[in-house]
């Protein structure tokens, strides 16, 4: 019997959706871009060229 379990593990976001706009909007005010008043959506796309570390960005709207 193996100890390795393959079965993997979902997209799990652990933050409230007020938590997770006020990282957004800092983020968005530190490039310089117009931002949110509200979250129309938990929908995100994160387009970035190969190799640049999207696990990276990720975490950054999560860790803010």
């Amino acid at each position: 019997m193996s100890d390795y379990d393959d079965t993997g593990t979902s997209n799990n976001l652990e933050l409230s959706d007020d938590k997770l706009l006020i990282n957004i909007q800092n983020i968005q005010l530190a490039n310089g871009l117009p931002q949110y008043s509200k979250l129309n959506s938990m929908d995100f796309s994160v387009e970035m060229e190969t190799g640049t570390a999207k696990h990276m960005y990720i975490s950054k709207l999560s860790l803010r």
